[in-house]
Order: structure tokens, then C-alpha cells, then sequence
């Protein structure tokens, strides 16, 4: 299956426009600004009495400028508001439907620099957030969009020539910083301090690069190569790792700061799992979930039975169900909610479901039963139900009496969760607390809203702070810590700098399938550990990346979404498009119709239709109930101007 999600239209259900109306109204109550109103001194019997005003148009295709999308618009469209990274959505696709790829990958690296990366694991919380899939059909499929554009640009460096992005920097600073773990946190922090020209060292506990990108996630789903390859262009920058060496082991950050080190960047990431706190956890055969993984992603032999039970509804509890199905056992997921409360990304149950893995829902195991050799050979289960809401907003699952049953199994993994490596609760020697930083009762390390830790000169950020959470909230603090980090040596804050970039729009606007994600055939995926996803070809990127809406650049794109939710049928819009460019040729609203519900203004995805200052203003004449492209736009002229706020303006 691809990872189509079915968003369903707000306008199907009942009452959907009477209540957006409302809301509508409800907003201009709170936010007008008093006025005295002038009533017509021409006034026709068959215009209703609450004719209130008038609309305007801030831009539309074809009117000069506004033929080229600002990517660097004033307001963050929906899909950059939801990302942590706020990575330029908007931006890079209409460059990808341009076929400006390098451009789109440059674009991106400005607030992440691991596109293949997340193009192929980010849970993507800015297509739930799309408009596109709330407003016309489905959802831009921007995670499959990233990874075309970024093997894209591999692609283009093989032929000679890598991005600039990846320059070493030209103004070099004395000043160097320890980035303590190579995960998504330390090498996006890495990146950006080797990009303003630092000297950086990254000390990382495994063999290998990537943190629990690397270990925890299976090769299926994100091969080594393309970890690596993203790690070779940091190193490119002069950034250099240091593997197998531990921190509180076989470093303390005191030292790191007496041997010159300017601050130091913490990153490790959260490796350690949480116990199951059933009777029989400690027999053989019972696996920690993380230890699993990272036992199978680094080729270690790897004690595997026939019949597994996973527990858990997490990623990281589908990832192991996946991999252990590969290697050929028998798989059950037991899960103490129902699929609608799983943690884990739909279209992850969804392959693991195409593939074979069983899924016992509504049920926990009470004990894990071991035959004579300590070795597990059952699991004791309990049927649950779902209660009131817990503190996630999840139904609470509780046990029902007499529902205990027994399963054979012969292998147990534990996939409940995880937390960072900081003893904290335990009595051994805290190395956290030791170098002096605040740490929570939830063992994570306690930072201000600079990524400062309690010890001056010491920054952290991603799961080591915020607990287990996705790649993508890991590579925003370690940007965000970066920028931290640069203000603190240098005592000033870096300057945003915002440049202005115009392209041509080239987008589909009626009704147009997603484009479903290329992937092997079942039969063939589950008897290996290839890539399952294979990819968009340059045809399906650029037709996908046409369905995007290019939201709130204020400028009229002649969707018709406007005209399609009117419930008075007062907005009529046409536009052209050619190869390249789309043109809107009209965009007239009856004003004799309209009911001034604002409606067009809250479902405009641009945000190019909107009230003017004079919204209650009841003043006009008989000859000016229509209001066309030309008077439309002169309206936001005046606005701009200041001189709508004469209430005897007449329209």
C-alpha cells in the first residue's frame, strides 16, 4: 500500500459551513476596531440589509510580480509551521516542479541538513498539516518529494560539482567545539558550526555514525549508505569523528573544556530501554527492543526463535516485528491499546500488517513463563479495555477480570520505550551530575530555551533532552543549539538573514491523485533486508510537486476553492495555465450575493482573499455591487495607503 492517508473534507459534514461562518464572525467581533458608519445615500430594495462591506486581493498570478511566488513569503504556510525544522516546504517543491533541483536541495539544507534521511523515516507531520489534503483531495506527499530531491542531488555530485552548501567555510574561527554523539542532533549541530566557520570534533560511542538512525533503524527502511553518505559531506567541511569513545567512560566534559574546547555540544541521544516490570523478564530469550535492532543493523549474531512476541505500539516495536519476520520467525505484536491509539506512523502498522506480522490488540502480558533451562517458552496475557483518557489523551487501558490467557513463545521483545544513558536511576555514579548538569526525573539532561544546560558553556539537545521523539525534532535543536552555541562564543546574537527568492509557478490545481510511493513487491521485501520504498522517478516528483497549493504567499493561484465553499455562489474565478506559468484571468464577486460569512477568506489557501479595515461599512451604490480582478486588488492599494480608514469612502 502507499502512504496515502484519507483526509476527509471538512466541508462533508453537516453544519460544517454554518459553523466556519461563525467562526468567521466571531473573529472580526473580537478584533474590529470601532468606527463610525455612514449609511447609503443610494440604497437598492432587493440588496440585503447585511451587506457589510468588501473584500480585497493582495496579489494574483499574472498581475506583474505576483507571477512569481515568494518563497520567502511573509507567512509560514501550514506545512513549515508544523515541521520543528521549519524547513521551507513551499519553497523547495515549487523548485522540484521547476526542476530545480539543486536549488530545492540548497533551499533545504538552510534549516536541515539531512534530507535523505528524513525523506525516508520523518513521521512527516507537515502532510498532516497540508491544506491540500484538507481542501482537495489529498495531502502533497512532501516526505517522498525530500528524498527524490536529495537523491537527486547525489545523483548531480556524482557527475561532478557538490552543492555549495557543503563548502568549507571561508572565514575561519579559532574558537572549537565538542559535539558529544553523532546522532541527528550532533551532526546537524556540526554541520551548521563548520558552516560559520568552527572547528568541530564529534566523539560518538559506536563504530559507526548516526545514532539510533543508525542502530535502531532497520536497513529496509533506511540503508547504511545513505547515512553515510550524508556523514561524508559533513566531514567534507572539516568536521572530524572520533568513534568508541564513551562519555563519563572514556571522557568527562570537565576534561573536554580543560583541553580548549570552547563549549561543548551533548547529544547522545536515548538508547536505554525500559523494562517490561513483569515476573520472567530476566529469562533467556527476552530482548530488549533497542538491543535487537542494534544487534541486527551491526551484523552481530543475533539468537532469534520461531514464535516472537514484540510488545509495545511504538516505531521502534513495528521496526523489530518487521526485522524478526525478515529473519523468519512468526510474529505477534501485543499491543494494550486498540490500532487508533498506536504511537507509531500509520503506514508503518500498515506494511507490517501487508507483510504478515499478527497484531493482538487490547492486550498486555502479566507474566513471561521459562520451561526447566530458564528459557522463555509462554507469555500470560490479560485482555484489556480502554477507560477514561490519561495524561497523553489516550484511553486509559484497564485489565478485565478473568480474561487471562496463555501464548506460546519462545522469544519476548521489548519495545515499550526508551530514555538517555544518564543513571539517574540508579545508584551508580551519575556522570551527568558529576560534570554538574541539571538533570530531570525523567533522566533527561534540563536545558533553558537557549539549549544551555546548568553548567556554563555546555549546550544540549534532542532525545537526551526531550525524551524519545522523531529524527526531525532532534535535527531542530541541534540547528537551534548551533545557532545557541555561536552567540555564546561569540557574545552576539547571529543576524537572521532573509533573502528574497522569486520563481515561476508551475502547479496543478483541480482535482489530482497523490502519486502512490514505489515499493517491492511484498513477497519479495520480506525475504530480505532491501529498501523497501524505491523512490519517485523524475516524473512522478515533478507531477507531485504540482499539487502543491503554495500557501500563504498572499497571492491568488485561481484554485477555485474560494468560489467552491461559497454557500451564496458569489465568487466566480478562471485562470490559464501553460507549460511553465498559470495565469488567473478573472476572479469577480457578486456582492449583491454575498452574505459576508468570510467563508473565501478562511478557506483561501494562500490567504490572497480578505477583509479590508472597513468590514462593517454598509456604504455603497448601485453600480458597484461586482467587484472584479482590477477593483479587487485596488482595494488592498487603499488598504495599504491608509485611506480605507475614512469611513465615507465610498466603494
Amino acid at each position: 500500500m502507499s502512504q496515502d492517508v484519507n483526509h476527509k473534507n471538512p466541508n462533508k459534514f453537516p453544519g460544517h459551513g454554518i459553523a466556519r461562518g461563525m467562526k468567521e464572525t466571531l473573529v472580526h467581533m473580537l478584533l474590529k476596531r470601532s468606527m463610525t458608519v455612514e449609511y447609503p445615500k443610494i440604497k437598492r430594495n432587493d440588496i440585503a440589509e447585511r451587506y457589510r462591506g468588501a473584500l480585497a486581493i493582495r496579489g494574483y498570478l499574472g498581475k506583474g510580480s505576483s507571477n512569481n511566488l515568494v518563497i520567502e513569503a511573509r507567512e509560514k504556510p501550514p506545512c513549515m509551521s508544523t515541521c520543528p525544522a521549519n524547513v521551507n516546504v513551499r519553497g523547495y517543491i515549487s523548485l522540484i516542479a521547476l526542476g530545480k533541483y539543486r536549488e530545492a536541495y540548497d533551499l533545504h539544507l538552510e534549516a536541515n541538513p539531512l534530507p535523505s534521511i528524513c525523506g525516508r523515516i520523518c513521521p512527516h507531520p507537515c502532510e498532516e498539516a497540508c491544506k491540500r489534503g484538507e481542501l482537495k483531495d489529498n495531502p502533497v506527499s512532501i516526505m517522498a518529494l525530500k528524498r527524490f530531491m536529495a537523491d537527486k542531488e547525489f545523483d548531480l555530485d556524482a557527475k561532478g560539482g557538490t552543492s555549495k552548501s557543503f563548502k568549507k567555510a571561508q572565514n575561519k574561527r579559532s574558537a572549537k567545539v565538542a559535539v558529544i554523539g553523532a546522532g541527528p542532533a550532533g551532526l546537524t549541530c556540526a554541520y551548521y558550526l563548520a558552516k560559520w566557520g568552527y572547528k568541530v570534533l564529534i566523539l560518538e560511542k559506536h563504530k559507526v555514525p548516526g545514532g539510533m538512525i543508525r542502530v535502531g533503524i532497520p536497513d529496509y527502511r533506511l540503508p547504511p549508505k545513505i547515512i553515510q553518505r550524508e556523514v561524508e559531506r559533513i566531514k567534507s567541511m572539516g568536521v572530524q569523528i572520533e568513534y568508541g569513545v564513551s562519555l563519563g567512560d572514556d571522557i568527562t566534559i570537565d576534561e573536554l573544556l580543560k583541553q580548549g574546547f570552547s563549549a561543548v555540544f551533548v547529544g547522545i541521544g536515548a538508547h536505554n530501554p525500559v523494562n517490561l516490570g513483569v515476573d520472567g523478564e530476566d529469562l533467556e530469550g527476552v530482548i530488549p527492543g533497542e538491543s535487537f535492532l542494534e544487534d541486527v543493523n551491526l551484523k552481530r549474531s543475533t539468537a532469534l526463535g520461531k514464535r516472537v512476541a514484540v510488545v509495545g505500539g511504538g516505531n521502534t516495536a513495528i521496526d523489530c516485528a518487521r526485522t524478526a519476520l525478515r529473519m523468519g520467525a512468526k510474529v505477534s505484536i501485543l499491543y494494550r491499546r486498540t490500532e487508533k491509539e498506536m504511537p507509531a506512523s500509520d503506514f508503518e502498522v500498515e506494511d507490517a500488517m501487508e507483510e504478515g506480522v499478527d497484531f493482538e490488540l487490547l492486550t498486555a502480558p502479566t507474566k513471561i513463563i521459562g520451561d526447566k533451562s530458564g528459557r522463555v517458552k509462554a507469555v500470560e496475557c490479560i485482555k484489556m479495555k480502554l477507560g477514561a483518557p490519561d495524561d497523553s489523551g489516550r484511553r486509559r487501558p484497564e485489565p478485565i477480570k478473568g480474561s487471562k490467557y496463555t501464548k506460546h513463545f519462545d522469544t519476548v521483545i521489548s519495545a515499550i520505550s526508551r530514555m538517555p544513558y544518564l543513571d539517574c536511576v540508579r545508584s551508580s555514579t551519575n556522570w551527568a551530575i558529576e560534570a554538574g548538569l541539571e538533570v530531570s526525573k525523567r533522566c533527561t539532561i534540563e536545558v533553558n530555551k537557549k539549549y544551555a544546560t546548568s553548567k556554563e558553556g555546555v549546550f544540549a539537545a534532542g532525545d537526551v533532552v526531550t525524551g524519545p521523539n522523531i529524527a526531525i525534532s532532534a535535527i531542530a535543536g541541534g540547528r537551534k543549539s548551533a545557532v545557541a552555541i555561536h552567540n555564546y562564543i561569540a557574545n552576539k546574537a547571529m543576524k537572521d538573514v532573509k533573502r528574497t527568492r522569486e520563481i515561476p509557478t508551475k502547479t496543478i490545481y483541480n482535482e489530482s491523485a497523490r502519486e502512490p510511493i514505489p515499493k517491492l513487491e511484498i513477497k519479495d521485501r520480506i525475504k530480505n533486508f532491501e529498501e523497501v520504498e524505491t523512490g519517485y522517478s523524475e516524473q512522478q516528483a515533478q507531477k507531485e510537486a504540482e499539487r502543491c497549493l503554495s500557501c500563504m504567499t498572499g497571492v491568488c493561484i485561481g484554485c477555485n476553492i474560494c468560489a467552491e465553499n461559497c454557500p451564496a455562489n458569489a465568487i466566480t474565478v478562471e485562470a490559464e495555465q501553460d507549460h511553465k506559468n498559470r495565469k488567473v484571468t478573472k476572479y469577480d464577486i457578486d456582492f449583491g450575493k454575498c452574505i459576508f460569512c468570510g467563508i473565501c477568506s478562511e478557506a483561501c489557501p494562500t490567504k490572497a482573499i480578505h477583509h479590508t479595515i472597513q468590514y462593517e461599512l454598509t456604504e455603497y451604490t448601485a453600480q458597484e455591487l461586482n467587484y472584479d480582478l482590477a477593483r479587487l486588488t485596488k482595494m488592498q492599494e487603499k488598504q495599504d495607503a491608509g485611506t480605507l480608514n475614512d469611513s465615507k469612502y465610498r466603494y
